[in-house]
C-alpha cells in the first residue's frame, strides 16, 4: 500500500511540475543565441554600431524589439527609451536591461535575452611581413577568427617574418588606450596540433603587425 501511495504521489508531483513549465509558472532560461561567433569568441564578442539586435523579455511580448544599433551603439528599448549597449557583451547587455527595468520599477523580475540577428560588416587589419597586407573583411556570418585564420586571409607570412613576436593591438572602448598582445606563433601552432583550443582570437578593428626577423 505504501509503495502504491508513493507511486501515485510521484506522478502527481511530476504532472504538477510539467504544468508549471508549460504554462510559464517556471521560467525556462534559453541560452543566448550566438550566430556567427565561434566558441572562442562567444564569451567576448561586444556589440557594435550597425549590429541588428533582437531583445526579448520572457512573458512580455510587447517589450520585444528588433533594431540596429546606431553609430553611437544606442537603440530605443520599449519603456526604457534610448539605451547604450555598444561595447557590451551579450550577457552584459542582458544584465543592464534587467537592472534598468527593475530600477525604473517597470518589472519585478525581468528575464531578458539579447542576441545578434545580423552583424554589421566588420574588418581587421594586418600589416608587416605578410604576403597580402591591409584591411580584411570577416567572412560572412563570422565576427571572430583565430589568428591562424587571420594570417591565412593575408596570404600567409613572408619568409622574413618574425614568428615569435607577432603583435595584436585591440582598441579599448571609451578611451584612447589599447590592449597589446604578443603572440608566439610557433607556440600557437604547437598548441593547435595538441588540440589546445586556447588560440588567440581576432575581433573586428584588431590590428595585427608581423615584424621582420633579424638575420
Amino acid at each position: 500500500m505504501k509503495r502504491l501511495e508513493y507511486t501515485v504521489l510521484s506522478r502527481v508531483v511530476l504532472t504538477f511540475l510539467l504544468f508549471l513549465i508549460t504554462t510559464g509558472g517556471i521560467a525556462q532560461t534559453a541560452a543566448t543565441p550566438l550566430p556567427g561567433i565561434d566558441e572562442r569568441g562567444a564569451k567576448f564578442y561586444k556589440l557594435r554600431p550597425g549590429d541588428t539586435v533582437q531583445i526579448t523579455v520572457f512573458n512580455e511580448p510587447d517589450l520585444s524589439v528588433l533594431q540596429e544599433l546606431d553609430p553611437n551603439g544606442v537603440l530605443i528599448v520599449p519603456l526604457l527609451g534610448r539605451t547604450d549597449l555598444g561595447g557590451l557583451t551579450l550577457r552584459e547587455a542582458e544584465t543592464r536591461l534587467e537592472e534598468t527595468y527593475i530600477s525604473e520599477e517597470y518589472l519585478i523580475d525581468p528575464q531578458v535575452t539579447v542576441s545578434v540577428a545580423e552583424f554589421a560588416e566588420q574588418v581587421f587589419y594586418i600589416f608587416g611581413e605578410v604576403n597580402q597586407p591591409g584591411a580584411k573583411k570577416f567572412p560572412r556570418g563570422k565576427q571572430s577568427l583565430d589568428i591562424l585564420e587571420a594570417i591565412t586571409m593575408a596570404g600567409d607570412l613572408s619568409q622574413y617574418a618574425k614568428r615569435s613576436e607577432i603583435v595584436v593591438r585591440r582598441p579599448i572602448k571609451g578611451s584612447d588606450r589599447e590592449e597589446k598582445i604578443i603572440v608566439d606563433l610557433e607556440k600557437v601552432i604547437r598548441g593547435s596540433k595538441r588540440g589546445n583550443e586556447d588560440l588567440i582570437t581576432i575581433f573586428p578593428e584588431d590590428i595585427i603587425f608581423v615584424p621582420e626577423r633579424m638575420f
